[in-house]
């Protein structure tokens, strides 16, 4: 069981066991992944933020980048909710 202080805002990565230590982890790195690509976005689209999609055709990294945000999103959701799964 994982130890969480600071009113359930910090968990005690030392606290968990195996598995669930790798979980967190990979939960932590997909999200700092997925944060990164959500900053490039919102710092590379328009005001409007509709520029970005006329121009797709010749330039298919933004789909590839939001394909890959996309991915990070879920890695990061599925390796959390397992770890919570094995705690009280």
């Amino acid at each position: 069981m994982a130890k969480i202080t600071h009113k359930g805002m910090w968990i005690d990565i030392k606290s968990l066991e195996g598995v669930d230590k790798r979980n967190y982890i990979i939960c932590l790195i997909a999200s700092c992944i997925a944060g990164g690509l959500a900053g490039f976005f919102s710092v590379t689209t328009s005001e409007q933020g509709l520029e970005i999609f006329a121009n797709l055709k010749g330039n298919s990294a933004y789909i590839t980048y939001a394909i890959a945000q996309i991915f990070f999103i879920y890695v990061a959701t599925y390796t959390y909710i397992a770890v919570l799964k094995n705690q009280d």
